[in-house]
Order: C-alpha cells, then sequence, then structure tokens
C-alpha cells in the first residue's frame, strides 16, 4: 500500500492545479503590468510638467533681460485674437566686433483660435547700424521661444515704469511678472 501511495504522489500536478496556478500568474502579471504603465504615465507627466515650467522661466528670464536694459522704446501691441506683440529697442549696443548698434527684439505671442493649447511665444531681433540707417538681418524667420503656450498678455502698469506679463502654458502657469524699468525709456500701449 505504501508503494501505491509513493507512486500516486510522483504523478505530478493535476490538470486543474495546472490550470489555477497559470489563472494566478495571469492575474499577478496583469497587476504588475498596470502598476509599470500607471508608474510610467506619472514619469511622463512629470517630465512634461517640468518641461514646460523650465521653459516658462526661461522665456520670462530673457524677457526681463531685455526689458531691463532697455535705453529706447518699449511698444506693446493691442491684444487681439491672434495675439499680442512687445517691441523693445535697445540704443547703441556694443557688437562683438566693437561697433555700437541698435537691436529691435519684437516677442510676439501668436494664439491658435483652433487649439488654444497650442500658442506659441516668437522672438525676431531686429540690427539696426545707426550712421547709416542699415538693417543687417532683415528677412529671417523669427525663432520660437516657447511652444504650447495657452495665453501671454503684456501690459504697463504704474505709470509706464513697470511691464507686466502674464503668461500661462499647457502644464504651468507661473507667477505673474512684474518688471521695474531700469533706464528712462518711452513706453507706448497701443490699445
Amino acid at each position: 500500500m505504501s508503494t501505491r501511495m509513493k507512486r500516486r504522489n510522483n504523478q505530478g500536478f493535476s490538470l486543474v492545479e495546472l490550470v489555477i496556478s497559470l489563472a494566478i500568474l495571469g492575474v499577478l502579471c496583469l497587476i504588475l503590468f498596470m502598476f509599470m504603465q500607471t508608474g510610467g504615465n506619472m514619469f511622463g507627466k512629470i517630465s512634461r510638467i517640468s518641461s514646460q515650467e523650465m521653459n516658462s522661466q526661461t522665456a520670462l528670464a530673457q524677457m526681463r533681460e531685455y526689458i531691463v536694459d532697455c535705453n529706447g522704446k518699449i511698444t506693446i501691441g493691442a491684444v487681439t485674437t491672434a495675439g499680442q506683440t512687445m517691441a523693445i529697442e535697445l540704443k547703441s549696443v556694443n557688437m562683438a566686433d566693437g561697433t555700437k548698434k541698435n537691436i529691435k527684439y519684437t516677442f510676439e505671442y501668436i494664439a491658435n483660435a483652433a487649439d488654444p493649447d497650442k500658442g506659441k511665444i516668437t522672438i525676431d531681433e531686429e540690427i539696426t547700424d545707426p550712421s547709416t540707417g542699415n538693417v543687417t538681418n532683415s528677412g529671417h524667420t523669427p525663432v520660437n521661444l516657447i511652444d504650447r503656450v495657452k495665453s501671454c498678455v503684456f501690459t504697463s502698469e504704474f505709470s509706464d515704469k513697470v511691464i507686466h506679463i502674464k503668461l500661462e502654458c499647457v502644464n504651468y502657469k507661473p507667477p505673474e511678472t512684474y518688471i521695474t524699468l531700469r533706464n528712462k525709456c518711452e513706453v507706448v500701449v497701443i490699445t
């Protein structure tokens, strides 16, 4: 009898036990896959938000630098459905070759009526020789400063002493930026 029991115990798993084991293994693999997918999605979302935050801070810092250095004129365009522009003129800028030039930076917020999450801010640079009036870089295309912008508004406040920039990106809304003008410059707001 004991040899018969030994033989029966050495037969292996029954079909029912094998099916139950495979079902449990399948459920565990499904749970593991869902955790991995959720983690990947969270990483992607955090990465996009972090990238948008960094890009918007860089764009605001660049605008702030040109506004603070402005010694000419700041022209703020009217807000339209297509967007808004802000032009910053710097006079007598020391160039790398030792000459002095006038530079005009134009920041333009371009809205996208079809998809408000696909707006962008571009920057255009125009360099003029003050002695001849020749523009040295006309005909080039503006450079994208930041994409995925929902809204951007440039305004002038406190008797034209402060420029206010309100920027909102798809995944990030930076704090509103107030830039106090350092030099005496003319501020023109087109309404």
